[in-house]
């Protein structure tokens, strides 16, 4: 796994081609400069109390999966923790699992008129 080391003071840089095993899947990782002032907002956060690879990881994992790139199991894979564990940190921080929006439900009661029309 790739690490951190300072930067000139300015930013951290993640090191490395290393690969991230996690479920089953193989993910190679790629330098990038986080800024001094990113990871001091992450150790404030909830996800603080984690080593600085992590913090980073679950954050963008918690984005993607927010912005619908990506499922909860994927993105507990990519967070390289057990599904059941993300969805407690998700719910301690009161971000659904799942997404059921209108859309969802408007062709769960159409499901539910036909099933009862039989």
């Amino acid at each position: 796994m790739g690490h951190f080391i300072p930067s000139f003071g300015q930013s951290f840089v993640l090191l490395g081609r290393a690969r991230l095993v996690a479920a089953g899947e193989t993910m190679e990782t790629v330098e990038v400069d986080i800024p001094d002032e990113l990871l001091t907002l992450l150790k404030r956060s909830r996800l603080g109390g984690r080593p600085v690879p992590e913090q980073v990881r679950v954050a963008l994992a918690i984005h993607l999966l927010q912005e619908g790139v990506i499922s909860v199991g994927k993105a507990a894979s990519i967070a390289g923790e057990p599904r059941a564990t993300f969805e407690l940190l998700l719910a301690e921080m009161g971000i659904p699992a799942l997404r059921y929006d209108v859309e969802d439900y408007q062709q769960d009661r159409k499901a539910f008129e036909r099933a009862r029309q039989k």
